[in-house]
């Protein structure tokens, strides 16, 4: 567990995109894989490398899912894809690994 305000070391914030690329989002891709294809950018503090953790020693790192042009339902509109994207994390969330503390 980190302490209260620590900053977050590259590697860490590293090792934990890697695990949520291979154990969350490539599951999601594959879910959908049917009709979105989509890639995932590391934004905010974490991709300047200034995560800093909370009150309770807990961060968390935010993310862009970018649609591909080559989705077969690119020009769906924009609510159903929210919807179907939700959808799909919310399926998957009982069956994804927790991180180690």
């Amino acid at each position: 567990m980190f302490k209260p305000f620590e900053h977050v070391s590259r590697k860490i914030i590293t090792d934990i995109d890697k695990y949520v690329k291979e154990e969350i989002i490539d599951k999601v891709k594959n879910e959908l894989s049917d009709k979105y294809a989509f890639d995932r950018m590391l934004v905010g503090s974490a991709r300047k490398n200034l995560v800093v953790t909370d009150k309770d020693g807990m961060f968390d790192l935010d993310y862009h899912l970018i649609l591909s042009l080559n989705s077969t339902d690119y020009n769906a509109k924009a609510s159903v894809i929210k919807s179907d994207v939700h959808h799909a994390f919310q399926k998957l969330w009982v069956t994804i690994p927790r991180i180690p503390q």
